[in-house]
């Protein structure tokens, strides 16, 4: 007497969600009965056969034709039929949109479950494997009878992991060429910093960093990065540049 399907975690470990069970004999003419109850009741089909959620021992003897009983053989297994519940899915960075961090935290796992995730409607796998971009993530756990739990409800989140470099330029480079460094305005022009992305400067070689920067008199050597919507830093840009003093509107030569 077998299980006719052990759809636990392996073919043999007596964890199943299906009750049915296969029975074979030596002598095909003897009558087969049952019992669920410890042997205090008999029947003679596995379809009326009483069995319930948890742990069952099913007894089965054979009766010839002159009403000789066997000795009774048994089965123990595990019958389980109830789905898990849904597991919960959360970022583990927090409810953020756009994320350099992909990793869940789950919840409402049973012990013992396999736990398979959906991304972009894929098929159901145990490798949880987000992509760069958009992503729409279920996941469900398969309890360890075999039973699928309902997907948890779709985490939405998009995926960016870098972010490119600013391109600094002097706003206005007033010396003898616009390409000299040297200049009377010490504005700076930037260029391909992401919609939503903080910019930051550097006077001191990257110890310490500002939202806003002055430039002085003289040499100035200025860092700027930017950290994009989902948390990534990008690489700091370097521009040097001589600033002089600018000419007072008084001293202004504009004309002869």
């Amino acid at each position: 007497m077998l299980l006719k399907s052990d759809t636990g975690a392996s073919s043999s470990d007596e964890v199943t969600n299906d009750s049915r069970l296969t029975v074979t004999t030596a002598d095909s003419s003897a009558k087969t009965l049952y019992s669920s109850d410890g042997g205090h009741t008999w029947v003679s089909s596995l379809s009326t056969l009483t069995l319930r959620e948890g742990l069952d021992r099913v007894l089965a003897v054979l009766v010839n034709a002159r009403g000789q009983r066997s000795e009774a053989t048994s089965l123990s297994f595990v019958l389980d039929t109830r789905a898990p519940a849904a597991p919960t899915a959360s970022l583990a960075v927090g409810p953020r949109y756009f994320t350099n961090n992909p990793r869940l935290v789950l919840g409402r796992i049973e012990q013992g479950a396999i736990v398979q995730y959906s991304v972009n409607g894929g098929t159901w796998s145990t490798t949880y494997a987000p992509v760069e971009g958009l992503n729409v993530v279920r996941v469900r756990q398969l309890d360890a009878a075999g039973n699928a739990s309902v997907p948890s409800r779709a985490k939405t989140f998009v995926l960016k992991t870098s972010v490119a470099p600013v391109v600094v330029t002097l706003l206005r480079d007033t010396g003898s060429s616009t390409v000299d460094g040297i200049t009377r305005d010490g504005r700076l022009r930037l260029q391909g910093v992401e919609r939503g992305a903080r910019v930051s400067y550097s006077v001191d070689g990257g110890k310490t960093w500002r939202t806003r920067v002055v430039a002085r008199l003289g040499v100035n050597t200025v860092l700027v990065r930017q950290i994009d919507v989902a948390g990534n830093v990008s690489k700091s840009t370097a521009l040097t540049f001589t600033l002089l003093q600018a000419t007072p509107w008084y001293k202004r030569v504009i004309g002869r």
